[in-house]
């Protein structure tokens, strides 16, 4: 998945990352699952104290968001939390971009999660409770690349097998898997081709199903290519946006865009003493603007 994702950035594309990456998926479960929630409950609220003469709290308006948007975060939402109840850290270790850059720089880490041949009984207690799903107790082996030690395997162990220290310079490894071999050549061979489409066929295969008319981006993205190339969808934006101008647009920007806001002005407007989207993002999409430069801009 980490080779998959860089090869998509070669290719000039956030795609995979404004899908998988862990700070985006969170903004958009915020935003979408849990901002509706908090407004159906303090309406709700309100109403009640209301009936006692009670006015602590204010309407809060439902924001109008196109349907795919609230589908695509429910869709996350459900998965992640599935493969989280089913599978312990399968999203976090398999699928997220940022685990498998820290899977990869654990293999080089001083001090790792080990078993003692010697001492372990093979009684599997560490293997059940691991939630990364690394350890193999029959074979006495840690995959390190999954590990995130928490400590889980040695607080079960019967025998105090398992320890955290240096790392011994040979460390049992597992027989050579083929069908990961198969799966590593044939996405290798997928992204290579992405990356080779990405130059003799950019202006065919960018704009992918994008819409005729050019989107409008935020104040202080610095147009749509400066945008795209940036934003990870997290719309952190949209939220802090009270005029609803800013909308998670689905595939306004083509495939190379997914789920990146756009000015929706048929929702709202850009209001004038606003500046709010230009400080909320953390990714340099929308760069910072003083309230001065945004009225100009």
């Amino acid at each position: 998945m980490l080779l998959i994702a860089i090869l998509f950035l070669a290719a000039g594309s956030l795609f995979l990352i404004n899908i998988l990456d862990p700070f985006s998926l969170f903004g958009r479960f915020a935003t979408h699952l849990l901002k509706p929630v908090y407004y159906f409950f303090n309406n709700i609220l309100l109403n009640i104290l209301e009936a006692f003469d009670l006015y602590y709290l204010s309407p809060l308006k439902f924001p109008l968001i196109s349907w795919p948007i609230y589908l695509f975060a429910a869709f996350s939402f459900l998965a992640v939390f599935l493969m989280a109840f089913r599978h312990g850290r399968l999203y976090c270790n398999t699928l997220c971009p940022v685990g498998t850059v820290l899977g990869f720089c654990s293999q080089y880490a001083r001090f790792k999660i080990q078993i003692d041949a010697e001492t372990c009984t093979g009684c599997g207690r560490c293997e059940k409770r691991c939630k990364a799903h690394c350890l193999e107790a029959d074979r006495h082996f840690v995959d390190q690349n999954r590990c995130v030690a928490c400590f889980d395997c040695v607080g079960v162990c019967p025998t105090n097998a398992i320890t955290y220290a240096a790392a011994k310079k040979s460390i049992k490894n597992p027989e050579p898997n083929p069908a990961k071999r198969k799966m590593l050549i044939q996405s290798l061979t997928a992204g290579s081709l992405l990356v080779l489409a990405r130059f003799p066929g950019q202006k065919t295969l960018a704009p992918l199903i994008a819409k005729k008319n050019k989107p409008i981006t935020p104040p202080g993205s610095r147009g749509v290519d400066h945008f795209v190339q940036s934003c990870t969808g997290c719309h952190l934006c949209v939220d802090v946006c009270y005029s609803r101008v800013l909308q998670p647009a689905f595939l306004d920007y083509g495939l190379q865009g997914l789920l990146q806001p756009v000015m929706d002005f048929s929702s709202g407007k850009c209001a004038y003493d606003c500046n709010l989207c230009t400080q909320a993002c953390p990714s340099g999409a929308i760069l910072p603007l003083a309230l001065t430069e945004k009225q100009k801009v």
